[in-house]
């Protein structure tokens, strides 16, 4: 209409943790995500991966565990505020999440590049991810105080000891035998991408 106030969109953003301290700006902000990105990658034959899109930087504000493996045994658990939680590559450009919409996914400097098309396929949170003993990389919702339900897998196993690594190069991947560190392992499962 003519003489009507112009319409203007104005977003207010939390990030948790925050990154743009004085003089830190750039150890903890990572550059803006382009718009083009290499198609994800389904995690299993017949799933479906959720669209690729831009994400605000350190994929979605979430919380980073500081270490790029994980050892059989452990998870990854959301917080009570229902934020994502990553793993990260060793120089904090790649992020394996779950995420607060339950995907799973692999962050190239925010932009997803790799997601496990489960978005939406829980609301019982906290979600949490899990590298079971068995070699398997699991997806759980928290049915109640004492239940949880998985809803996605990696449905891979391995003998022991075994890797959950995010590595530099841009692939997630599951590594199994003596020598997880080194190139003698046997990799049981990997999400490629292109760095």
């Amino acid at each position: 209409m003519s003489g009507a106030p112009a319409l203007k969109t104005i977003l207010v953003c939390q990030y948790t943790p925050p990154g743009n301290f004085l003089g830190q700006f750039a150890a903890n902000v990572l550059p803006a995500a382009t718009t083009s990105s290499p198609s994800p990658t389904p995690a299993s034959p017949g799933v479906s991966p959720s669209p690729v899109a831009p994400c605000a930087a350190n994929a979605c504000g979430a919380k980073v565990a500081a270490r790029n493996n994980l050892g059989a045994g452990s998870c990854l658990v959301m917080n009570k505020a229902g934020d994502s939680v990553c793993a990260r590559s060793s120089d904090k450009r790649y992020f394996f999440c779950i995420q607060n919409d339950a995907e799973v996914a692999l962050y190239d400097k925010g932009q997803r590049i790799w997601a496990a098309g489960v978005a939406g396929a829980s609301t019982k949170r906290p979600f949490r991810l899990c590298f079971e003993k068995t070699g398997a990389l699991v997806a759980y919702e928290q049915v109640d105080k004492k239940t949880r339900r998985s809803y996605w897998s990696s449905q891979s196993s391995g003998a022991k000891p075994l890797k959950f690594w995010v590595q530099t190069t841009g692939v997630a991947e599951i590594l199994s035998g003596k020598n997880t560190k080194k190139t003698t392992a046997t990799t049981v499962w990997k999400v490629p991408t292109t760095p």
